[in-house]
């Protein structure tokens, strides 16, 4: 078993590099007028976890909806699509150092040794390090662990249907990569992306305990009494992250929110200010 997933990590890691670059290639080519290397690696990368984001979403989904027994019941198409996901988080931070490397170059920073540039690349982004690294070390090994007692694949869709969210944030980076800040599409992108990160990361956790209570046919308060003590703590961790990550977006969304609001009030309805001259007001 360990060979076959020591196997499939290396077929993954090399297969995600290789979509990679021939993205990056193609957009390099297309818009090598309007785009810089640097600006076609960025939505390169957005690309790859905007396919990886989406293949696992859909997948999740389907067994989600037809499953009929969440302790027992197997899929083969997810089950096998685990061994292909086993290390996209490896790659993910790859090519995001990778892309931190051109920030660098590209801002004329000085190269320094690499271990400072890890550093840098760590505390510029610890929060993505440490999700990365985590799954990576302990939430893989688990879901191969469970597979293996032969029980739980309902419950990993669940957390797998997380990665719904993940498109409009990997829009959202790529309309801020070629420079739209705002407008119809940031906006409704926006609100697509809050209302998905809600609804299958935070939402995701009690329903998933609800269902549980079902199957059991107990009272919901009673869920934790009948649950092992690691699936408690797994769950809590997950759900704090997503309510703290959840309240970070909903104050930048509320943040935006308000700055619309606040134009709109100096600019007018019809374009015009107050003393009726004409003049746009536009801060």
């Amino acid at each position: 078993m360990f060979y076959k997933i020591l196997f499939w990590f290396c077929i993954s890691f090399i297969g995600l590099n290789v979509v990679h670059l021939i993205l990056r290639n193609v957009l390099t080519k297309v818009f090598r007028m309007k785009l810089n290397y640097g600006q076609c690696y960025v939505i390169a990368t957005n690309l790859v976890s905007i396919i990886q984001a989406t293949m696992v979403s859909i997948i999740s989904i389907r067994f989600f909806i037809t499953c009929q027994d969440i302790l027992h019941d197997n899929d083969p198409i997810l089950e096998n699509y685990l061994f292909l996901l086993s290390a996209y988080f490896i790659y993910d931070l790859f090519v995001m150092y990778q892309g931190h490397l051109l920030t660098m170059t590209s801002s004329k920073l000085p190269m320094t040794s690499w271990v400072e540039r890890v550093m840098d690349f760590f505390i510029q982004k610890p929060s993505i390090v440490i999700h990365h690294l985590l799954l990576e070390i302990i939430g893989i090994p688990v879901v191969f662990f469970l597979r293996r007692r032969g029980f739980g694949l309902f419950f990993m869709a669940g957390f797998f249907i997380a990665e719904l969210s993940t498109p409009f944030h990997n829009i959202r980076s790529i309309l801020l990569t070629i420079g739209i800040k705002r407008g119809f599409i940031y906006n409704v992108n926006g609100i697509m992306f809050l209302l998905t990160f809600f609804m299958a990361r935070v939402f995701m956790v009690p329903y998933l305990y609800y269902r549980f209570a079902i199957y059991k046919e107990i009272e919901l308060f009673a869920v934790p009494w009948n649950m092992p003590l690691h699936c408690h703590v797994f769950s809590l961790m997950f759900f704090m992250l997503q309510c703290y990550w959840f309240m970070l977006i909903l104050r930048s969304f509320m943040k935006a929110l308000s700055k619309i609001k606040t134009t709109n009030k100096l600019v007018g309805v019809d374009g015009i200010d107050g003393t009726g001259n004409g003049k746009i007001k536009l801060q």
